[in-house]
């Protein structure tokens, strides 16, 4: 198809841009575009190429990370956001944050667990844990937390590990307990019930 691509741009035909895919297996974007001043009855092109194979690594993370059902972030060394899954921007939409403003990529999830430490213990105790994992103190943290809101009580499970990676960094996961939680005060009410 590079070939025909190529036929068409010299007999005039329009720029063309396509990914390609190298034997070696790369990805790479290929681009025909006629090449300036032609002088008369003689065609020229010039093509292009641009390895996006990170770029396609990086779509296919992304892919990935977007089918899990907990809500997940991606931090750097400094507790700043690099990447969130679609869970994470659903909750952060339908919990006050539309823009993810506070809890998107570029905020820094540290100052937000500082921010609330004040009034919200479990925001210390996040803020703590995170840090500690980030400085490489803790291979990992976890904890459990209330998150209600004004129509229904829920309860989470957040866990924060480090990314090995030369860069380093966390990711930070949020699952949804509520019916495991309300599932087990039912039955500890159960057995302690006359």
């Amino acid at each position: 198809e590079l070939f025909a691509d190529l036929r068409r741009t010299l007999a005039g035909g329009p720029v063309v841009e396509r990914e390609v895919r190298s034997r070696g297996g790369d990805w790479w974007l290929a681009r025909i575009q006629p090449y300036g001043g032609r002088a008369p009855g003689s065609a020229r092109a010039v093509m292009t190429f641009v390895n996006v194979t990170s770029l396609k690594d990086s779509q296919r993370l992304q892919a990935v990370i977007d089918s899990l059902p907990e809500h997940l972030a991606v931090l750097d060394l400094h507790g700043t956001i690099t990447m969130v899954n679609a869970a994470w921007r659903r909750f952060a939409c339908d919990n006050g944050d539309p823009g993810l403003r506070n809890s998107g990529p570029g905020a820094n999830y540290l100052n937000v667990c500082l921010l609330a430490a004040p009034h919200d213990p479990d925001a210390q105790r996040a803020f703590e844990g995170l840090q500690a994992v980030l400085d490489g103190r803790s291979p990992r943290f976890t904890m459990q937390y209330p998150c209600h809101s004004e129509t229904q009580r829920r309860w989470y499970l957040m866990h924060a590990s480090p990314v090995a990676h030369p860069a380093a960094g966390a990711v930070v996961s949020h699952i949804d307990i509520t019916t495991w939680v309300e599932n087990a005060n039912q039955t500890l009410m159960e057995e302690t019930s006359p």
